[in-house]
């Protein structure tokens, strides 16, 4: 990764230590810390209901033919004759920001500035990763 593939801001960070061009390495963190790892979770693409909220599905029998995957019934009739805002449906799954914390850093390989944290590290492999203490 090239030095200045990712610029990234961090608001509250005591800069009376550091000057503009400064690298940060891993020698803010020690062996056994315990972190908070954030990061853009997989992104899935487009997914039904069932995948995405856990729905059932419908039976399959009783002439229900194509229905098993269905989200089912989804609004009502006359009032208030809309689908009501926060419905659970298909759509676009994954790809968030995630936040996973209590996380432990295993391992520091200071030579070769890489952080080594066990546990559901967010993200694709060699995705960007922000690690707090």
């Amino acid at each position: 990764m090239k030095p200045s593939s990712v610029l990234k801001e961090f608001r509250k960070f005591d800069i009376s230590d550091y000057k503009v061009g400064d690298q940060i390495n891993t020698d803010l963190c020690t062996e056994l810390d315990v972190v908070k790892v954030t990061g853009k979770s997989k992104g899935k693409g487009f997914q039904g209901v069932m995948k995405r909220h856990g729905f059932h599905g419908g039976q399959r029998t009783h002439g229900q033919g194509d229905r098993e995957r269905a989200p089912g019934s989804i609004g009502q009739s006359s009032y208030p004759s809309r689908v009501l805002k926060g419905m659970k449906m298909g759509g676009r799954m994954g790809y968030k920001t995630i936040t996973t914390s209590g996380l432990k850093i295993v391992k520091i390989f200071a030579d070769k500035n890489i952080l080594l944290v066990k546990g559901a590290v967010p993200g694709a492999i060699n995705s960007i990763v922000e690690i707090k203490k």
